[in-house]
């Protein structure tokens, strides 16, 4: 009898443990279970990206890479359309970037080495004579700063004069420079040139008919 009472009372004592056990062993196999039940997931919000920022006074979007064509009375972007603007303004940019006594921008015809011939642009020139060789410089690093590229087909140079071609989209143009008063001198014609330390340059802009 003492036996069964003294069983009793440690079955007693252990209950409470394994009451707790238990409930800690079944609130763990629970929270495993839900935790591994996967719920639907959100799918993500697709924002439409839509391009903006500042327009000009045209109306044209300017991150978008259009710019206003007199000309033509629309927006376009210069390297999918021509536009005579830019080569109007090309020249009376290098008129005032660089330190140079330029004559009157004229009209003037250019011609233009391809792979295969020749074009003969329609565009505009403008001049100077007796300009130093920083000045001629100055005008090389214009068209560089400008983003205008060289083209290898309208590279020339001889003994008094050479010539330089650049291109950047749809616009051409021309340097040319030599000796002062080179352009006087016929075809071979015996020429001793009294100032071999300035230049006479040309400097011509026009469009080409593509850029392909």
């Amino acid at each position: 009898m003492k036996n069964t009472k003294k069983q009793q009372k440690d079955f007693t004592g252990i209950f409470p443990w394994l009451l707790t056990l238990t409930i800690i062993i079944i609130a763990g196999v629970s929270l495993a279970y839900y935790s591994n039940i996967s719920t639907p997931e959100e799918e993500p919000v697709v924002e439409e990206q839509m391009i903006g920022g500042q327009t000009d006074e045209h109306g044209c979007l300017l991150p978008a890479g259009f710019s206003w064509c007199e000309a033509k009375e629309s927006c376009l972007r210069l390297w999918e359309e021509s536009c005579q603007d830019k080569v109007d303004q090309i020249l009376v940019d290098l008129e005032n970037e660089v330190a140079v006594d330029w004559l009157e921008i004229e009209e003037a015809e250019i011609e233009w080495q391809k792979i295969i011939g020749s074009d003969i642009l329609a565009g505009q020139k403008i001049m100077a004579t007796e300009i130093s060789d920083d000045q001629f410089r100055a005008v090389e690093n214009f068209f560089v700063d400008q983003g205008f590229k060289i083209d290898v087909y309208n590279v020339a140079a001889g003994t008094i004069s050479g010539a330089t071609g650049y291109q950047k989209y749809f616009v051409a143009c021309k340097v040319i420079g030599g000796v002062t008063g080179y352009q006087d001198v016929e075809v071979d014609e015996e020429w001793d040139p009294e100032d071999i330390e300035t230049t006479d340059i040309e400097v011509s802009c026009g469009l080409l008919d593509d850029i392909n």
